[in-house]
């Protein structure tokens, strides 16, 4: 894992993970906090692999899918692009961790 701080109330998370199946997921996020108001993420993207290397799925807020509900918010997986609520890598986290435990 990378953490860059760019300042007091922003900075910068990137890194991977690897889990006992083998797959791994590959993470960035740009995290602006504000005070007592909460934290943004005006940038992520959350990529979980197969151990082949295979894409299962990845969330991300790159504003590219417009016809999608929750624009830019979204998930793709092999068959394509879906809406998706927007994602923290906690949640991330519990559902990898469901899907492993399947």
């Amino acid at each position: 894992m990378e953490f860059e701080e760019i300042d007091l109330q922003v900075g910068y998370l990137k890194g991977m993970l690897e889990f006992v199946d083998g797959s791994t997921l590959h993470f960035i996020e740009f995290v602006e906090i504000y005070g007592d108001l909460g934290v943004e993420r005006p940038k992520y993207k959350y990529h979980l692999r197969s151990d082949t290397g295979d894409l299962i799925t990845r969330w991300d807020n790159v504003p590219h899918h417009r016809g999608i509900s929750s624009f830019p918010h979204h998930r793709h997986d092999q068959n394509g692009v879906y809406s998706s609520e927007p994602v923290d890598l906690r949640s991330v986290l519990d559902g990898i961790v469901e899907r492993i435990d399947e």
